[in-house]
C-alpha cells in the first residue's frame, strides 16, 4: 500500500481574527487568484484551439500543394512524351525531305538538267539552313497556347 501523502497545511484565518479592513482585501485577493486561474485556463484553451486550427490549415495547404505537384509532374511527363514524339517525327520528316531532294539532285545531274540541279541545290540549302529545333520551338509555343504563324 502506498504511503499517504503529507497534507499541506492550509492557513486558516478565523474570520473573527480579521479586522474589518483586511477581510474584504483577503476575499478580493482570493477572488483575483481564482479569476487568474480561469483566465489562464481560457488562454490555454484558446492557444490549443488556435494551434489545432493552424495545424489543420497547414495540412490542407500541404495537401493542395501535393495535389498540384502531382498534376504538374503528370503534365511534364505528358509534355515530355509529346516532345519526344515531335522530335522523332521532325527528324524523320527532315530525313525524308533530304533523301527526296538528294534523289532529285541525282536525277537532274544524270539528265544534265542544270536548272533542276540548281533548284534541288537551292531546296537542299533551304532545308539545311533551317534548324529543326526552330520548328520544335513553334510546336512548343503552340502547345502553350501562344499564337504561332505557320
Amino acid at each position: 500500500m502506498a504511503a499517504p501523502r503529507p497534507q499541506q497545511a492550509l492557513v486558516r484565518v478565523e474570520p473573527a481574527a480579521l479586522s474589518p479592513q483586511v477581510a474584504p482585501q483577503l476575499v478580493a485577493q482570493r477572488l483575483n487568484a481564482v479569476a487568474n486561474l480561469f483566465t489562464a485556463g481560457k488562454d490555454l484553451v484558446e492557444a490549443a484551439t488556435d494551434y489545432l486550427k493552424t495545424r489543420e490549415a497547414e495540412h490542407t495547404r500541404r495537401t493542395a500543394i501535393e495535389a498540384r505537384a502531382r498534376v504538374e509532374v503528370a503534365r511534364i511527363q505528358a509534355d515530355s512524351e509529346v516532345l519526344a514524339t515531335a522530335v522523332q517525327r521532325t527528324f524523320d520528316q527532315r530525313d525524308r525531305v533530304l533523301e527526296g531532294l538528294l534523289a532529285e539532285l541525282d536525277r537532274a545531274a544524270d539528265r544534265g538538267d542544270r536548272g533542276a540541279v540548281e533548284a534541288a541545290l537551292g531546296s537542299l540549302v533551304g532545308v539545311l539552313g533551317r534548324s529543326p529545333l526552330g520548328e520544335l520551338a513553334q510546336f512548343h509555343r503552340a502547345r502553350q497556347g501562344e499564337h504561332v504563324e505557320i
